[in-house]
């Protein structure tokens, strides 16, 4: 299939940081990033091992998020620092998700009674698509082909029961899933692009249809298809979901050449632009916006760094896709202003909320 991409993202490790930008890389080892799991209870919950949700009223999918993110931020800074003893602890993480994967091959955060039910507050595609991203990028670094075969056996294990290869089966029109859920999207792009097999993009394609058909709550809604066609529908929702859904029908742009995809993604990034501040942040405290008020980026009004990160990496994959440097310079901007303002110089912290002054 044509892919009208004009870049191709480089893998894990394929290129290293010099200068003051690996010093502070090295800052963050000796920092908070190595030992996060040590002091947050929730980084080191090993919900994706052994210690699985079995009670269906346990909002959990917390933990996945909060031990995915990490444990996908710090493979790669294993890597790109070349530091051995992040790496052994990187490997040693990896080896235990694989350890404890399923006969079956599934890789999540439920009990076998729980997984692939009508769950409320369900977070089982989010969840997988932060442990799969840190699988993969552990892949690209290393070579290691079982941990690419457990990945696409676990992906698989998804395409069986959800979307057109499962009759159709919704997985965004049930109550209260987590939209975040959408971005399961990236890893199975990614294991489209390693393996040719089409039940991956397909499953991607699946993911952000759905949620653009069926999705029915406001919280996390911004990035719908149909929402971001609408020039008119300003952004209300939460920041870090819009941030990142927004990447979600350009990558898929540069693989079906669906025009809706492109424009859609075109219109949002216009309404992002009317609500960053100076810095180049989304302004959310934790909301963009709230209804019946358009966005109006106050300079008292406060921004998440998951925020900061996610538009960052959205803003990577619209030079990566478009070759537009304008995306470029706004990734500049938004590094160098607003995601090194909110951390302390000696790596030890990062705030959650910070402002522009």
């Amino acid at each position: 299939m044509k892919q009208p991409v004009t870049f191709k993202l480089i893998g894990t490790g394929k290129i290293r940081p010099l200068g003051w930008l690996s010093t502070q890389l090295e800052w963050q080892l000796q920092g908070y990033a190595e030992d996060l799991d040590r002091f947050c209870a929730e980084a080191g919950s090993d919900i994706f091992g052994r210690n699985k949700v079995t009670n269906p009223q346990d909002r959990h999918w917390w933990n996945a998020e909060t031990e995915g993110n990490w444990i996908d931020g710090f493979v790669r800074l294993a890597f790109l620092s070349g530091n051995q003893d992040a790496f052994l602890k990187a490997r040693k993480y990896i080896k235990h998700i694989l350890e404890t994967q399923e006969s079956d091959g599934y890789i999540g955060v439920y009990s076998p009674e729980l997984r692939y039910k009508k769950l409320e507050d369900d977070g089982e595609f989010w969840a997988q698509s932060r442990t799969f991203s840190a699988m993969l990028a552990y892949y690209e670094a290393t070579g290691e082909r079982e941990v690419l075969v457990a990945v696409g056996k676990a992906a698989l294990l998804d395409v069986s029961h959800y979307g057109p290869y499962a009759e159709g089966r919704s997985y965004f029109g049930y109550p209260y899933p987590d939209s975040h859920g959408v971005m399961l999207a990236e890893p199975m792009l990614q294991l489209y692009d390693l393996t040719g097999d089409r039940r991956f993009l397909d499953f991607a394609v699946f993911c952000y249809d759905d949620f653009s058909a069926n999705y029915n709550r406001s919280y996390g809604s911004d990035c719908r298809l149909g929402y971001l066609l609408d020039k008119n529908r300003p952004f209300i929702s939460h920041g870090a979901h819009t941030c990142e859904h927004l990447r979600i029908p350009l990558l898929l742009y540069g693989y079906t050449e669906k025009i809706d995809y492109r424009k859609a993604f075109e219109n949002g990034m216009e309404k992002m632009r009317a609500c960053l501040s100076l810095s180049g942040a989304c302004k959310s405290d934790e909301h963009i916006s709230f209804p019946g008020r358009p966005c109006i980026p106050l300079p008292e009004l406060g921004y998440e760094y998951c925020a900061i990160t996610e538009l960052l990496l959205s803003l990577h994959t619209a030079v990566a896709v478009t070759g537009d440097s304008q995306y470029a310079d706004m990734a500049e901007n938004l590094f160098f202003n607003a995601a090194q303002g909110a951390r302390l110089s000696d790596e030890t912290a990062a705030a959650y909320f910070a402002a522009d002054n």
